[in-house]
């Protein structure tokens, strides 16, 4: 399937990329579309065997379950060629993800973004523009030392301000996790 993008602020500058982008979508369940206007769209970069992509399913789970229905589109995003479909088939159902999973085998979205972390999210405006990209929250500080519990909750954050036509006050923050390989 060929998705067209026209991205704005890539790099949270102004440069303007337009790119078309071939991927194989692996929508690894039923995903219909509500007749809601897409505001933004959520890109989670993930990676099944990343631990904090496992730890943070049920954070994203919430947020999806939240804010569908408001306009926002959650899209996973798994990198490269080095997991096989029933592999991300498996991480899809043992942890119950809800919202459509894709492969971008040839890193054209993540490249394109700037992502290089799993879990790493972006959030695009419905022209494309960056608002946001980093971290979901601050519960993982530094590789391998999580916090009891997060205090900054960046993406959720992001998405409120966002949805309430307030300036993003945390444009980006940095991911912490897994390389994107």
């Amino acid at each position: 399937m060929m998705k067209k993008f026209l991205l704005k602020n890539p790099t949270l500058n102004n440069t303007r990329i337009k790119i078309s982008i071939l991927i194989s979508f692996i929508y690894l369940f039923k995903y219909s579309q509500a007749q809601i206007k897409t505001k933004a769209t959520t890109f989670l970069f993930l990676s099944p065997e990343c631990p904090l992509c496992i730890s943070y399913v049920p954070v994203i789970n919430k947020l999806y379950n939240d804010y569908q229905y408001k306009g926002i589109d959650f899209v996973g995003v798994i990198s490269g060629t080095s997991f096989k479909q029933e592999t991300i088939s498996n991480y899809r159902s043992q942890y119950d993800i809800k919202f459509p999973l894709i492969v971008d085998s040839t890193y054209t979205i993540s490249n394109q973004f700037g992502a290089q972390i799993t879990p790493e999210v972006v959030l695009a405006d419905s022209s494309n523009n960056i608002v946001y990209k980093g971290r979901i929250d601050n519960w993982a500080f530094a590789p391998g030392k999580k916090r009891k519990n997060a205090t900054e909750h960046d993406l959720l954050n992001a998405l409120n301000e966002y949805l309430n036509g307030l300036s993003i006050k945390v444009k980006q923050t940095k991911a912490i996790g897994c390389f994107i390989e």
